[in-house]
């Protein structure tokens, strides 16, 4: 799916066309999608507001094809940490991030949670790793990291004695680190 505003119209019709053959459907995304990675490649993408109003409008659309979930990206925290809590709370989307932490140390957002698709129970959380080279939406959000695969065997473990059959991993890390992941912390499904 192409990350321009156009292409929501077909992602929404591919979405209803699986919801209508499937018992099912989990609508999750994997991070990045609310602000694009070269602002000003987007036409009329241009000032700080551009950007909140354009990932106001994702949300919008999100919400109203079923997201269910979505790991938080460097990019999505590029809105500012406020910002980004004020469009999750508005449009009750669920960012997940089980090894993003305040300077306490406290979860910056839910870490994961279990629901229920087609009679099975499915757990999701989400993980936030990146380059160092990307890594400033983190630290100017007064955020860190702690270690995505640490973070997944805790997950993983509270998923599975809330009752998941299913545990699937949003893991906003890059490809060899996601690879990493399902290669070290068993119990991940997808």
């Amino acid at each position: 799916m192409t990350n321009q505003l156009g292409g929501l119209a077909k992602k929404a019709t591919y979405i209803e066309q699986r919801r209508r053959e499937a018992d099912g459907t989990l609508i999750v995304d994997g991070g990045d999608m609310l602000t694009p990675a070269a602002p000003r490649a987007v036409p009329g993408i241009v000032t700080p507001e551009d950007i909140a109003l354009r990932a106001a409008a994702l949300v919008r659309m999100q919400s109203h094809i079923g997201l269910n979930a979505m790991a938080v990206g460097e990019r999505a925290l590029a809105l500012g940490l406020k910002e980004l809590r004020k469009l999750v709370k508005t449009h009750r989307l669920r960012l997940l991030s089980a090894n993003l932490v305040d300077a306490r140390g406290k979860l910056a957002f839910e870490a994961g949670f279990v629901t229920e698709v087609a009679g099975v129970k499915v757990g999701l959380f989400g993980l936030t790793e990146v380059p160092e080279a990307q890594r400033a939406p983190i630290t100017e959000a007064g955020l860190k990291t702690t270690p995505a695969q640490d973070a997944a065997r805790t997950e993983v473990e509270r998923l599975r004695q809330q009752g998941a059959a299913v545990v699937i991993a949003l893991a906003h890390v890059g490809i060899q680190p996601a690879r990493d992941l399902m290669n070290k912390v068993p119990g991940i499904d997808l």
